[in-house]
């Protein structure tokens, strides 16, 4: 299996804007969970739903699929939202060979970026929900403090993976 690079974050941490700089900087193919997040779930998630644990479960089943077929392939960088420890399990345990970096920022960081993303399926209004159903990152990982700009996070990650 080729490297492979997940960032993890919560909405508005800016892990679609570091991955695809991180992936034009190392050459690698970037997968961003967002792009290929089913319509019927980014319809719910812009009417303010929660989507179900079904629902994600069965997602995440083919997210998983794809993001390890395309990691036999090339070596990839990934940006995902998964709140849950056991979705996040079940993604790092398919790629054994990995490297984690967790986006933070502070919750009114967050609130202002996701009002300044008009027309993005995730809104502000259910930031404080995912807040909630967040469980802490257990699994090995570099906490990056997304609340500066974009190059010093870049510098940051770059630092771990020298």
């Amino acid at each position: 299996m080729n490297k492979v690079i997940i960032i993890f974050g919560l909405p508005g941490t800016g892990k679609s804007t570091v991955g695809t700089q991180l992936a034009q900087d190392l050459r690698y193919e970037f997968y961003d969970m967002d792009k290929v997040l089913p319509l019927e779930m980014k319809e719910k998630l812009k009417n303010n739903e929660i989507i179900q644990e079904d629902d994600f479960s069965k997602y995440l089943a083919i997210f998983i699929k794809n993001v390890t077929a395309l990691a036999h392939k090339k070596s990839v960088v990934i940006s995902a939202s998964i709140f849950k420890e056991k979705h996040r399990k079940m993604l790092l345990d398919s790629i054994p060979r990995h490297i984690l970096f967790v986006l933070d920022a502070p919750i009114e960081v967050l609130r202002t970026r996701l009002r300044e993303r008009p027309g993005h399926f995730f809104g502000g209004a259910l930031i404080d929900e995912a807040i909630k159903e967040s469980d802490p990152v257990f699994a090995p990982h570099f906490s990056i403090d997304a609340n500066q700009s974009l190059g010093k996070v870049m510098a940051e990650i770059s630092r771990h993976l020298t």
